[in-house]
């Protein structure tokens, strides 16, 4: 029960497809993502995340993913020294995938 949301978050993503048509799934492996935990502690500002450490093209780094309480997500990149650099609010679940390869992979992603 406990990796319910963080699982629930990564399923999401796994779901997600651009506009090549590249699955979530393969998308991940394209940031080189390693590292994938997550919690329902509620402490965390929300009701739970998923955090992962990618590799990518433009942004390497922490994503943190934050279910809040109103069904979206807030999405942190956060360097390898711990500076948040960006945080982006009210992301749905199926814009996910897209909104994290944005910022991590390929910036023309629509």
């Amino acid at each position: 029960m406990d990796m319910l949301i963080a699982e629930t978050i990564l399923r999401q993503i796994h779901c997600g497809v651009d506009a090549r048509g590249n699955s979530g799934r393969k998308m991940m492996m394209c940031w080189g993502a390693h590292r994938v935990y997550g919690s329902a502690d509620e402490s965390e500002g929300g009701r739970g995340f998923l955090s992962m450490m990618v590799n990518g093209y433009l942004f390497t780094g922490e994503v943190k993913i934050n279910l809040a309480w109103n069904d979206t997500y807030t999405v942190e990149f956060i360097e390898p020294n711990g500076n948040c650099i960006t945080v982006l609010h009210n992301i749905y679940f199926d814009e996910l995938a897209n909104v994290i390869d944005r910022y991590v992979e390929n910036e023309k992603n629509v």
